[in-house]
C-alpha cells in the first residue's frame, strides 16, 4: 500500500512506526474509508504545508494515537485518532513529489564550471552534453562556448571603434582570461573533460586554478589515449585525487558525493588574482545585462586597454 510505503520512509520520525502500521492495517480491514474522498480532503488541507510541517504533523498524529491507546478511550474516540493519522498519511502519499521539491529548494544550488575542448563540432557537442546532464541534475552551469565571450562577434565592433586589430585581440584575450578566472572561482566545482589526443591546455589551467581554490573537481575521460603506458599525467590526475569517471551520466553523482563529504575552505586570493576576478565580474555583469556589442566593446576598452 502507498501509505505504508510513506510510513516506512518516515520511520526515523517515530520509534513506534511499526505499531502504527499494524493499527492502520486493522483500520483498513474495516472497509469504512472512501480513498478518493480522503485523498481529496487531505490534499487540500496539507498542500500549503512545508516538509518540516509534515514531519511535525506526523509526529503529532503518532503521539495522539498512542495517548489514545494508553488511556483506554472508547472505540469511537480511538477510531477517530486512527482515522486522522490515516488521512494524514494518504495526503502525504499524494504530496511526496511536491515535498521533495520543497526539500530540494532548501539546498543551495551548486555551480559547476565546464572545462574542456571546444574547437570543433564534436568537442562542442560533448561539452554541451556534459552541461545538459549537470543542469538536469539541478546544478547551475557555466559553459564557456555558450555563456562566455565570442571573439568573432567583437572584432568588427572594435574595428568600427577605431581600435587596431592587434590591440583588439589583446583586449579580448584579457577579457576572456578575466571572465573565465572569475567564473572558475565563482563556481563550487569544475568538471574537466580530458578526452582528446592531449587534454585541452586552457582547461588544464582552469582546473589548476579550481584545485588551488579548493573547488570540487571531477575528471571525465572515456578516451583510451594516455600519456604513457596506460597512465595519464599524474599532475593532472592528482587534481581529482586520481579518480576519474568514464561516463557522462556519472559526473553529477560524483559531484553530489564530494559536496556531501564537505569541501575545504577556499584560501584568500592574492592582490593580482583579486584584480582579475573584479574585472571578470564586471564582464559577467555585462553578459547578464545582455549589453549591446557596442556597449560591451566600450566597456572592455575602459577595463583592459592598458
Amino acid at each position: 500500500m502507498v501509505w505504508l510505503t510513506m510510513l516506512a520512509l518516515y520511520q526515523r520520525e517515530s520509534n513506534a512506526a511499526s505499531d502504527v502500521a499494524e493499527l492502520l492495517t486493522d483500520v483498513l480491514n474495516l472497509g469504512e474509508f472512501d480513498d478518493k474522498m480522503v485523498a481529496s480532503q487531505v490534499s487540500s488541507i496539507l498542500s500549503p504545508l512545508s516538509s518540516e510541517c509534515l514531519r511535525g504533523g506526523f509526529n503529532e498524529c503518532c503521539a495522539g494515537l498512542f495517548r489514545s491507546s494508553r488511556q483506554q478511550l472508547t472505540r469511537d474516540q480511538f477510531m477517530s485518532s486512527t482515522r486522522r493519522l490515516f488521512w494524514f498519511l494518504a495526503g502525504l502519499a499524494i504530496l511526496m513529489p511536491s515535498i521533495a521539491l520543497t526539500q530540494a529548494s532548501d539546498q543551495p544550488v551548486r555551480k559547476i564550471y565546464c572545462a574542456g575542448p571546444l574547437f570543433n563540432q564534436m568537442e562542442r557537442a560533448e561539452m554541451a552534453q556534459i552541461a545538459a546532464v549537470l543542469e538536469k541534475s539541478g546544478f547551475k552551469v557555466f559553459l564557456p562556448q555558450r555563456d562566455g565571450l565570442e571573439m568573432i562577434k567583437l572584432i568588427p565592433a572594435f574595428a568600427a571603434a577605431g581600435v587596431p586589430e592587434a590591440k583588439a585581440k589583446d583586449i579580448i584575450n584579457k577579457a576572456i582570461f578575466s571572465l573565465d578566472v572569475f567564473q572558475v572561482l565563482d563556481s563550487d566545482g569544475l568538471v574537466l573533460n580530458m578526452n582528446g589526443r592531449v587534454p585541452d591546455d586552457g582547461a588544464l589551467v582552469e582546473t589548476g586554478i579550481a584545485w588551488q581554490a579548493g573547488k570540487a573537481i571531477v575528471i571525465y575521460k572515456n578516451d583510451a589515449r594516455t600519456l604513457i603506458d596506460g597512465n595519464d599525467n599524474p599532475l593532472i590526475s592528482g587534481l581529482s585525487d586520481f579518480h576519474k569517471v568514464d561516463e557522462i551520466e556519472a559526473i553529477a553523482a560524483e559531484f553530489h558525493r564530494q559536496f556531501q563529504a564537505g569541501m575545504p575552505v577556499s584560501p584568500a586570493l592574492s592582490a593580482r588574482a583579486s584584480e582579475v576576478v573584479a574585472r571578470g565580474k564586471q564582464i559577467q555583469e555585462l553578459l547578464l545585462a545582455k549589453a549591446s556589442v557596442d556597449v560591451t566593446v566600450r566597456t572592455l576598452i575602459r577595463l583592459l586597454d592598458d
